[in-house]
Formats: structure tokens, sequence, C-alpha cells
């Protein structure tokens, strides 16, 4: 009770993800073995109005959101030898903020101004709705994740 008290009395909201998978090659490939990696999510929205109480931040929000990303010594891609990445959660095992932006919206929400730090895949170049049907070998982040690789 205590989230959602918090989400409608002070206009904040929390959320914790988690993402695991495992993949493993047993025929072909580099290395017949298996993988582990995993991605901790921290996701957290704010709503200025609510949070400080002040008619000035009607229309304004905030949101912030930090990776974990961890494997177990080896990915995916070492075992297969290709360039597009079989898996979708696949990186540098790191902490990373991946989006802080302030967003006021104007005209009860028909135009809103967003700024701050924006990832391109995450609004911008692939539809909520096909996320279930893409994974890491298809699209523009492949070749994108080929030049970038260590």
């Amino acid at each position: 009770g205590a989230r959602t008290r918090l989400r409608e009395e002070k206009g904040v909201n929390i959320g914790l993800n988690y993402i695991a998978e495992t993949l493993a090659v047993t025929r072909g490939g580099i290395n017949q073995r298996s993988s582990f990696e995993g991605r901790f999510e921290l996701v957290v929205d704010t709503d200025l109005e609510k949070l400080t109480g002040l008619a000035n931040f009607k229309g304004a929000s905030t949101h912030l959101k930090v990776f974990n990303i961890h494997h177990g010594g080896r990915n995916a891609v070492a075992n297969v030898g290709s360039i597009a990445d079989p898996s979708n959660i696949d990186a540098l095992p790191t902490t990373r903020l991946f989006t802080a932006w302030y967003q006021h919206e104007i005209a009860d929400g028909l135009f809103s101004l967003r700024f701050g730090q924006l990832a391109a895949d995450d609004e911008f170049l692939t539809s909520e709705t096909a996320s279930g049907l893409i994974n890491g070998t298809f699209g523009w982040f492949g070749l994108a994740a080929a030049n970038i690789r260590r």
C-alpha cells in the first residue's frame, strides 16, 4: 500500500523490473555452452504538481530509468559468433543511466516539451506493439551495435 499512497498522494511512481535470460548453443556456433544475462531496472516517474503542490507545475513530470546489466562471464554472442546478438539485454556489465528527462505539457496536453537524456530506441524507433516480435538480431540496432561493440 505504501507505493500506491506515494503515487496517489505525492505523484511518485517507483518501479523495479528484473529481466533474465539463459541461452544455449547445443550444435554449431563457436562454443557449445550456455550463457546467462540479466538486467535490473529502476524506474521513477513523478508528477511535479502533486509532488510540490504548486500550480506552476501543472502538466510537469520527470522520468528516470537506471539499468544494472550483468552476466556470468559469458554472453550469448560469444557462443554463436554472429555480429547480430541474439540477446535483447546483452551489454557490458555495468550500471548506467538510460533515460532522465523533464517534460512540461502545454494547452491541456495538446503540446509538450521534453528535454534531458532521451534514448532513441526507447520511444522513437521501435514500436511498443512490435517489441514482443523483435529480438536483438533484427532492426537498426544490430548494425549500430556492431560498430560500438568492444
